[in-house]
């Protein structure tokens, strides 16, 4: 190891998050705060300049001047995680200009132990064991509450959201799911967690909450593992195969988009501080003029958006032949198409196309889709929409507030577009 790398200090996210609150605002933004709680600790260390993605456009030139008079090898260290800063942009931006080829700085890592139950991105390869649901609750493995949103709980939302013991330990708003119960849904539940198509990463959750609860096996799953015993024709499991891959890869440009915006925000909200303001609310319009790009487009996601959508538009009758639950064709094209919000009118054909037998068997598919659909072809069209806090960066959230309504003439359906 180079002397230049030699770690100097480790230390929890705890840590960093009140090391950036000494340094800009108490009140750091929730998108923000769950960005840095991907990592399961923070490296202090020196690191390469050069390795930064230092992308901003807009920044304060008169403080990256300053910075360049400081004495770097005093400065406070900045923060980085995968690549990009969280706190302390000027500093090394100043650093870069200057020609100084490592700065001291806190570095998110994420344990080996820990990357499969969280920070990582979504990914549905791993075989399933019937989970038994009624038990897993019963002893505290899972819990079944209240929706979980960007404003916090919300009573009055339908559905709900699954936490595991795993997220309780972890701390932060996952703690508080006892006092958030919904037991008139776990007969729901029980139901519909064998087939709703969990993540790699949540299912790994529950795993990990079965071992640390001691349940035994022959307790905590109803069947042996899923080993897939019907024969699936070879093209159909290529394109489910295909298919799997645009999720994960959809899941992971997500996570590098909220990654550029927490980073922007932080800008954001510090200059916002030093003028004796509060921070703007994270709405779209915000991320449009903080990235420098389009209404349409707010995250630059929409070439990636057309390459999934040229995919899946000429494979529509094969997609649909294969429906039902993950990792059916229909099951996976459908979360693709859930996050097009780049391209609306593709949503709309695919709703449109989607056979109704099809609709039947997974009706909770079907209606999210429909429900995203829906906001990204009205809500947009309303004055200031780019500006309401409710919304989020890269399309608006089709499951909190604007729900599909047969009976709104404005409201887009597979049978009632705008």
């Amino acid at each position: 190891m180079r002397a230049k790398e030699f770690i100097l200090e480790a230390v929890d996210v705890g840590f960093i998050t009140n090391y950036i609150k000494k340094h800009h605002d108490e009140n750091l933004h929730p998108d923000y705060l769950d960005n840095l709680n991907k990592f399961s600790k923070f490296i202090l260390k020196n690191i390469p300049v050069n390795s930064l993605k230092l992308e901003l456009s807009g920044l304060d030139r008169e403080k990256v001047e300053q910075y360049k008079k400081m004495n770097f090898d005093t400065a406070p260290p900045i923060v980085v995680g995968d690549g990009y800063v969280l706190d302390g942009y000027h500093r090394a931006t100043a650093a870069k200009e200057l020609g100084i080829p490592t700065i001291k700085a806190y570095v998110g890592t994420k344990d080996v132990r820990e990357g499969k139950y969280g920070g990582a991105p979504y990914t549905f390869n791993q075989p399933r064991r019937q989970l038994n649901v009624p038990l897993l609750i019963q002893r505290g493995a899972i819990f079944i509450t209240e929706p979980h949103g960007d404003d916090g709980w919300e009573p009055d939302s339908e559905g709900f959201s699954l936490i595991t013991l795993w997220n309780v330990m972890k701390g932060g708003w996952p703690a508080e799911a006892k006092q958030h119960l919904r037991p008139n849904l776990y007969n729901a539940a029980a139901k519909g967690l064998n087939t709703m198509g969990l993540s790699d990463q949540k299912y790994n959750q529950i795993l990990w909450s079965i071992q640390k609860l001691g349940i035994p096996e022959e307790q905590a799953f109803l069947d042996k593992v899923n080993e897939a015993n019907e024969q699936v024709d070879p093209k159909v499991q290529q394109l489910r195969d295909q298919l799997t891959k645009m999720v994960n890869a959809g899941e992971a440009r997500r996570q590098q988009d909220n990654a550029k915006i927490s980073a922007a925000y932080q800008k954001v909200a510090a200059q916002a501080k030093q003028q004796g303001q509060q921070p703007p609310p994270l709405t779209r319009g915000l991320v449009v003029r903080m990235l420098g790009t389009t209404e349409a487009d707010p995250t630059g996601r929409a070439q990636a958006d057309a390459a999934d959508w040229r995919f899946i538009q000429p494979r529509m009758a094969q997609i649909f032949a294969d429906g039902g639950d993950w990792p059916s064709s229909l099951y996976a094209a459908s979360i693709i198409i859930q996050h097009l919000d780049t391209l609306p009118r593709a949503q709309l054909a695919f709703l449109r196309a989607w056979p109704q037998a099809a609709q039947q068997a997974n009706p909770q598919r079907y209606k999210m889709l429909q429900d995203r659909a829906t906001v990204n072809t009205t809500y947009w069209n309303k004055p200031g929409a780019g500006e309401d806090p409710k919304t989020i960066p890269h399309g608006p959230n089709g499951t909190q507030g604007n729900r599909f309504n047969p009976n709104d003439p404005h409201h887009a359906s597979p049978n009632n577009a705008p």
